[in-house]
């Protein structure tokens, strides 16, 4: 059975005599669909509307004996990654070419909170006294659910190409896609042409990856036909001409000397990946139409990780705290000639061989003690 945890979300919006009457509609309607499946939620980070809402959960628990539990919003690993938070926060909101949004505005870091660390299991259960029961109530909530992904070597996770004919095979229909392909980039193909097709299509069947070929193409030329602009290829997948033929990549590797082997082989154990550049401002239409035609539930975008090199990062951050673009540039040409003759990474190591950086630190306080937002610390 799914399971639903009715949390703040659904009434944060509602006055409080809407979120009343509203709750016990809500949670008479969940109750009845989902019966023992059904649990109320609770959040505590330090935000005043949260008490209100955990006293309603609180009642209405009581009132419909109704299980509870504690969940918390995690946006960095410990507390005192707050202060990195607000720095982060302001230096989002600063781009796009506008101003600055600085430590010191007094709006500087309100996408920035406390206590929204990820906490341990004794952190939270002290923070629910009222809730004895609810951590319990979590685990088995996380110990029924029996989902699992493939994870195993040779196991994969992807849909099968939806729209193939009356008994033909995703190989079938691959091989003819890249026939079509092959008369139009090879007019006068070599036989060295012609068994490095075999070759592939070889490995690409063995491998299993029939359909993800196929729906990749799929993509790529619903996007052409809709005036959206396609890049023309990079990385290993260059090296295919699978791809070459099926319109994916625009860069003929037989006239280039690309290995298909750098790609893909029987040795490798993971997924092929082949890169592809949408224009930016569609490429979301892209992901409707993914959605749309192979399930919502079948695509998810990856997360990317981000890490500031020294200089940019100091250069970065600079904006925040205040510092004129004359001011920027001299930290940040410091840094450059320091980095020509010492291999340092990391501020403490700037400033144990830079007299002039130690001395900026000693002499201006926005180096070593940074402007204060109204109500904040200073970071």
């Amino acid at each position: 059975m799914p399971k639903l945890a009715l949390g703040e979300d659904q009434f944060s919006h509602l006055s409080k005599r809407e979120r009343i009457e509203k709750a016990h509609s809500v949670t008479e309607q969940y109750l009845d669909i989902f019966g023992d499946d059904f649990y109320l939620e609770a959040h505590r980070h330090g935000i005043e509307d949260e008490e209100t809402m955990n006293d309603l959960v609180q009642y209405l628990s009581g009132k419909y004996d109704i299980p509870v539990i504690t969940a918390n919003d995690c946006h960095y690993a410990r507390p005192e990654d707050y202060e990195i938070q607000k720095v982060r926060t302001c230096l989002s909101r600063s781009e796009g070419g506008g101003d600055n949004v600085l430590l010191t505005d007094e709006d500087g870091g309100r996408f920035a909170h406390e206590n929204m660390h990820v906490k341990g299991p004794e952190e939270m259960i002290s923070l629910f006294e009222e809730f004895p029961d609810a951590a319990e109530n979590t685990m088995r909530i996380a110990e029924s659910c029996g989902a699992r992904l493939p994870m195993e070597e040779g196991e994969y996770f992807f849909p099968e190409f939806p729209d193939l004919g009356p008994a033909e095979t995703t190989k079938e229909r691959l091989t003819e896609e890249c026939a079509k392909g092959f008369r139009r980039r090879y007019p006068n193909a070599s036989q060295a042409h012609k068994d490095r097709m075999r070759y592939e299509l070889g490995v690409i069947d063995e491998m299993g990856f029939n359909d993800y070929f196929l729906i990749v193409s799929d993509v790529v030329q619903w996007a052409k036909a809709q005036g959206i602009r396609v890049g023309p290829g990079r990385g290993s997948a260059a090296g295919s001409m699978v791809t070459y033929c099926l319109g994916i990549t625009d860069l003929d590797p037989m006239a280039h000397g690309l290995l298909f082997d750098r790609f893909l082989n029987h040795a490798r154990t993971t997924m092929p990946d082949i890169d592809i550049d949408f224009d930016d401002k569609r490429r979301e239409e892209v992901i409707r139409h993914i959605r749309a035609k192979y399930g919502e539930d079948r695509v998810s975008e990856a997360i990317t990780f981000n890490r500031f090199q020294l200089r940019q990062a100091i250069r970065d951050t600079s904006r925040v705290f205040g510092l004129k673009p004359t001011e920027q540039d001299d930290v940040a040409d410091e840094i450059k000639a320091i980095r020509k003759e010492h291999d340092v990474d990391t501020v403490e190591g700037l400033l144990e061989v830079s007299p002039k950086l130690r001395r900026k630190r000693q002499d201006d306080e926005r180096f070593n003690n940074p402007p204060q937002a109204p109500g904040r610390r200073a970071v």
